[in-house]
């Protein structure tokens, strides 16, 4: 049994890797998420949002 890996992530990585993402799913974040709740996104963009907004939990936002 191997000990558990843990990634100690700085704001300014977590915010780099965000912006990433966003430019990826080529729609703002309003946008995407609108889009989202109408079931208007690639199963692409639903990856990027879900990682957005997990991005987003980890900053307290």
């Amino acid at each position: 049994m191997s000990a558990p890996f843990i990634e100690y992530v700085s704001q300014s990585v977590l915010e780099a890797r965000k912006d990433e993402l966003l430019r990826r799913g080529g729609l703002s974040l309003a946008d995407l998420r609108s889009r989202a709740e109408t079931y208007a996104v690639t199963p692409e963009q639903r990856d990027i949002l879900d990682a957005v907004e997990d991005i987003d939990y980890l900053l307290a936002r």
